[in-house]
């Protein structure tokens, strides 16, 4: 009878877990798919803890004897179990999906993982805020960052980008500055929409990031709706050693739902995590999220000639200009089992791409290929690659050897020099590199003031409704309220009336609209 009745319950409970909330569900469902005995709980070494309830001590009273191993582990672990977060893209969630080949590319790219239709790879993605640190609400205005990997038969391929196409610098001496400005001031802690509007205005090149920062697309109601951007400006090779550049793009197959402000506040009070958990719950559902993976293409001669640098991250190419071409489809099919071993210990980089992709001269990626794997040795360690999220499909074989936390086989008993006469690995010569030639003086060349107003117009005159306008200007000014009125006049001066004239009168009339009413929430919440 009883056992009659825990098969009835379970099986009710199944129901209603397929039909729940997967992320309140979540140790249930372990459970269920674990029900065998529990097995022995033990230290990191296999040995079994003698106990879970009780320090070994001098009797009812006494203190605790320095020879309770197995205490003194639990409390060093916990006491490091701690990493440091990322200082921009801090918090994040991502899962696990399959890549699939839907268009014939190689006439552009020689990239096995795309030489195929059909052809499918494993991929992870990851989105996070950029600005917002661990804990920070899932629904407050933050442009995120959108990270691809591709686990190819080439290693790993990543495509580190954003849910916005442009940046807010162009040189990037500029990149810790930029970051600092949006995050807390360092005397009050708090974070300071002064330093955030002083910073726009000394550096106009990012206008464009700024008002895209501002407007519809970074408030969803859902991360499956958002669209992804690799930002940088690539280098593609195909088998007849051609070479044309590109930008790639996600571009979500969900539709769009806008998160009004009122909601978006309400939510990051009563549900800070709310974006998060609706992504896991579809994926633990079954309603797998899908992105079209496209590029825009150009010769080498369009790149050059273009109206705008090509290489300028603080401008896009326009779509009208170069139209998508698609590649494949990413789709989201499995929820991460562990977030700290995943998601936090994915070491995603745009120094990772695979022979028929390449670097091109574009400022920020060329810094972003020191900067990425540099943080990583610092959060990780240097051997951040053997973490199993890390771990290529294919065969490592490299000659570096050691390091703190390295536990693979170290290269084994072969040569760790090149060049060396005992079958060490040696270069693959489908992986050359095309050459470049470049020419120029050597020189610290300020661009600050390049055109810096033509797209922003351009996005605010074709891109734009009239009420997305006046959107963009309503949250506009719930941060320029909280501006001194000295920086706020810059703004206007350097920033709004170099745009458009009527666009600036808007946000000066939606300014002082939203300064006649008393501030309501702090500045996190706006």
């Amino acid at each position: 009878m009883n056992l009659c009745c825990i098969l009835i319950s379970s099986w009710i409970f199944i129901i209603k877990v397929g039909k729940g909330d997967h992320v309140s569900d979540q140790h249930l469902e372990w459970k269920l798919a674990h029900t065998a005995p529990p097995e022995r709980c033990t230290d990191s070494n296999g040995i079994p803890y003698p106990s879970l309830t009780a320090t070994l001590s001098v009797g009812t009273d006494g203190p605790p004897l320095f020879q309770d191993r197995s205490f003194y582990e639990r409390t060093a672990s916990f006491n490091r179990e701690r990493i440091p977060e990322r200082v921009v893209h801090a918090q994040g969630t991502g899962a696990h999906g399959t890549f699939t080949v839907t268009h014939d590319v190689t006439q552009w790219t020689k990239a096995k993982v795309l030489n195929q239709v059909g052809k499918r790879t494993p991929a992870f993605i990851r989105i996070s805020t950029t600005s917002g640190e661990v804990g920070f609400p899932d629904t407050l205005r933050d442009p995120r960052g959108f990270g691809v990997r591709f686990y190819t038969e080439d290693g790993n391929w990543d495509i580190v980008g954003n849910q916005i196409e442009v940046i807010n610098i162009r040189d990037p001496i500029f990149f810790a500055a930029g970051a600092r400005a949006r995050k807390r001031n360092p005397a009050t802690h708090l974070f300071d929409q002064t330093m955030a509007w002083d910073f726009i205005q000394s550096r106009p090149e990012s206008a464009l990031h700024t008002l895209k920062t501002l407007s519809d697309i970074v408030t969803p109601e859902s991360l499956r709706m958002i669209n992804g951007s690799g930002v940088n400006t690539f280098k593609l090779v195909n088998n007849k050693d051609e070479i044309f550049y590109c930008k790639f793009h996600f571009i979500s197959q969900q539709k769009f739902e806008l998160m009004t402000p009122q909601r978006a506040a309400q939510l990051a009070g009563n549900d800070p995590i709310y974006l998060r958990r609706e992504l896991y719950n579809a994926i633990a559902s079954t309603n797998y999220p899908r992105w079209t993976f496209a590029m825009q293409v150009a010769t080498v001669s369009q790149a050059e000639n273009y109206r705008w640098d090509y290489l300028d991250n603080t401008k896009h190419w326009r779509f009208e200009d170069f139209p998508l071409i698609p590649i494949g489809v990413i789709e989201l099919n499995r929820n991460p089992s562990n977030v700290f071993t995943e998601v936090e210990s994915i070491a995603l980089s745009p120094a990772n791409f695979v022979p028929g992709i390449e670097a091109s001269a574009d400022r920020i990626l060329e810094s972003r290929i020191f900067t990425y794997p540099d943080a990583q040795r610092y959060r990780l360690g240097v051997n951040f690659n053997m973490i199993p999220i890390n771990k290529p499909l294919n065969k490592v074989a490299t000659y570096e050897r050691d390091g703190a936390m390295c536990v693979g086989l170290n290269g084994g008993g072969g040569p760790n020099y090149f060049p060396n006469s005992f079958n060490g690995p040696e270069v693959d010569p489908t992986a050359k590199q095309m050459p470049s030639r470049m020419s120029g003086d050597v020189a610290r060349i300020d661009t600050g003031d390049a055109d810096n107003f033509s797209q922003p117009r351009l996005f605010i005159e074709k891109d734009l409704n009239e009420d997305a306008r006046q959107r963009l200007a309503t949250n506009i000014a719930a941060q320029l309220k909280r501006v001194t009125p000295a920086v706020r006049e810059l703004v206007y001066r350097n920033i709004f009336d170099n745009i458009s004239r009527q666009f600036g009168e808007m946000v000066r009339r939606s300014v002082s609209a939203a300064l006649a009413v008393p501030n309501t929430l702090p500045p996190e919440r706006e």
